[in-house]
């Protein structure tokens, strides 16, 4: 055989072996796509069980402005005129929560007897038993002495911690 045959023959092999790769690499990606929007199911499935991210609230932003604030007007921490106006604004403030938490109670302790007439079914999570919901029937009395006594010991818990 001649150079040139021999040449042609060769380029013949390598562009079936070419044709080969490239139909084997078509699959390659045939089945990573298919398992690609396989794992996309298995993904979402997994998303639906996943705790939901933290979210953003305005009130989380207050104490730093406030802080930000403060060192824009000069205000000085380390005097002691200072801290004691702090001291007696929380002092009033927290004062105050108790004494409209207070009202509220005589409020819904005034009308019992109103109250107590009229039920209402209640769905809330059981602390106790991993979060799960229960559903309750209490009398409006039960159910707005409950909302009270909460509110009164979060503020407790509250001015506990600070």
């Amino acid at each position: 055989m001649s150079n040139t045959a021999k040449e042609t023959t060769t380029t013949g092999n390598n562009s079936n072996k070419e044709k080969k790769e490239e139909k084997g690499k078509t699959m390659e990606m045939v089945k990573s796509k298919a398992n690609k929007i396989i794992d996309d199911d298995d993904d979402k499935e997994e998303e639906d069980d996943l705790p939901k991210p933290p979210q953003l609230k305005p009130k989380m932003f207050i104490a730093p402005i406030v802080l930000m604030g403060s060192k824009r007007l000069g205000i000085d921490w380390n005097d002691e005129e200072t801290k004691t106006k702090i001291r007696m604004a929380f002092t009033i403030s927290v004062t105050l929560c108790y004494v409209v938490i207070f009202y509220m109670y005589k409020q819904v302790k005034r009308k019992e007897k109103k109250l107590s007439e009229d039920t209402v079914e209640v769905t809330a999570k059981d602390p106790y038993n991993n979060g799960e919901e229960k559903k309750e029937t209490l009398t409006y009395f039960e159910h707005d002495l409950r909302e009270v006594k909460k509110a009164g010991t979060s503020q407790a818990f509250g001015f506990l911690m600070t």
